[in-house]
């Protein structure tokens, strides 16, 4: 495979995927309607920190399924080995970014 055809194909991939990030799909999650655990009682928590989201909730579940995609999707960018192409290392870097 020739160097210009494998930075075409990272490039492609890294595009398709800001692409995806980008369409919106949190758009049908409404975060009014999340469901938190109880706040913390520690003192030494911070309270600016949100507790966490119950995981067990049905409403929860839409929210907590594209966390995890998100979440992998960033470590799979992550560990793309752009091969010392510039222009794949800007997309990259974008997709991180928004991510």
């Amino acid at each position: 495979m020739s160097g210009n055809s494998e930075e075409d194909r990272i490039a492609s991939t890294l595009e398709e995927c800001l692409s995806v990030f980008r369409s919106g799909l949190l758009q049908d999650i409404k975060i009014n309607d999340l469901v938190f655990c109880e706040p913390s009682k520690d003192l030494e928590d911070n309270p600016h920190t949100p507790p966490p989201l119950q995981s067990h909730v049905t409403t929860n579940t839409q929210f907590l399924q594209y966390q995890d995609w998100i979440e992998k999707l960033s470590l799979d960018a992550e560990k793309l080995d752009c091969n010392g192409f510039e222009h794949c290392r800007r997309i990259k870097s974008q997709l991180l970014n928004d991510l």
